[in-house]
């Protein structure tokens, strides 16, 4: 039996909900499990497979062998895109702090390391950062001079007019 995208969604919030304050209930629900392949589609669409897996893991419940696989094989790549990040990360602020801009990692790798029980229980897919209105141009010039670049055209401008923020890519 194959769960339906809705009904898989319902189960992962289910699930996640009882942790960590209600173990019993999650070990319930995981024992009613039909599908662990829909069930872990669903938490990857909602970026908490490593959260369900870490949990699932930690109260050994048993995967079927090939969902498993599957499984660790995405996390594991999740895992080196993470790492990726957290150089990007640790680079741009060893750049910044060279050409005298104050910055401040938001959300991201950096606040995953110090929240969470394990990092890469709490994937990101870009890197934050604050500096001051009056650091933006050496930021950006500094950032340029690693390889990154600066989104350009209206858009850019009006973020930057109005929001104070720019967006790079490398």
């Amino acid at each position: 039996m194959y769960l339906q995208p809705r009904e898989s969604e319902r189960l992962v919030e289910l699930l996640l909900a009882a942790l960590p304050e209600n173990p019993a209930s999650f070990r319930q629900l995981c024992a009613g499990v039909k599908d662990w392949g829909a069930i872990f589609e669903s938490a990857e669409q909602n970026s908490i497979a490593a959260l369900l897996y870490h949990y699932v893991t930690e109260f050994q419940i048993a995967l079927p062998p090939a969902v498993e696989t599957v499984v660790k094989r995405r996390l594991t790549l999740e895992w080196l895109l993470q790492l990726r990040l957290r150089e990007a990360l640790d680079e741009a602020l060893e750049t910044l702090e060279a050409a005298g801009v104050r910055a401040v990692a938001l959300k991201g790798p950096l606040i995953a390391e110090r929240v969470y029980a394990e990092p890469f229980l709490r994937p990101s897919s870009d890197v934050d950062l604050l500096v001051a209105l009056s650091d933006l141009d050496r930021a950006q010039a500094a950032l340029e001079g690693i390889g990154y670049q600066a989104e350009k055209g209206v858009l850019a401008r009006y973020y930057r007019e109005n929001h104070h923020h720019l967006h790079f890519n490398r």
